[in-house]
């Protein structure tokens, strides 16, 4: 979103591009077969072994480098469903794409932590 502009633009879902990452109702779990989502959720599961140890300043460093390889490496952006209509979308600002990243990876680490300690 550009932050010169207060008022959010809003795209029409034939504006969807594949590296975008979308997000309704505060997840992407609608989304979970869209191709930047999945993108988006390998990334960060790639790292969760690394993850569960790092600082708090590291998992910031990686929040980042998860929106860059998202927004720089893919192209891609970091879009929410448009709260009045469905079919429109508008891309959230950094620091909300880094609040999911964060909360993605809380919820990977979760997971990862029990199925370590609960091998099929």
């Amino acid at each position: 979103m550009n932050s010169s502009n207060p008022r959010p633009i809003l795209l029409h879902s034939t504006e969807i591009q594949s590296a975008d990452v979308i997000f309704n109702n505060h997840s992407a779990i609608h989304f979970t077969r869209h191709p930047g989502n999945i993108a988006y959720r390998n990334f960060v599961a790639s790292h969760m072994r690394d993850y569960s140890n790092f600082t708090l300043t590291e998992r910031r460093i990686k929040w980042s480098s998860t929106y860059n390889f998202i927004v720089k490496e893919q192209n891609g952006r970091f879009l929410q469903v448009h709260h009045s209509d469905s079919e429109c979308y508008v891309e959230i600002s950094r620091d909300e794409a880094l609040t999911k990243i964060s909360q993605l990876c809380r919820n990977k680490k979760k997971k990862w932590i029990c199925e370590q300690n609960h091998p099929e």
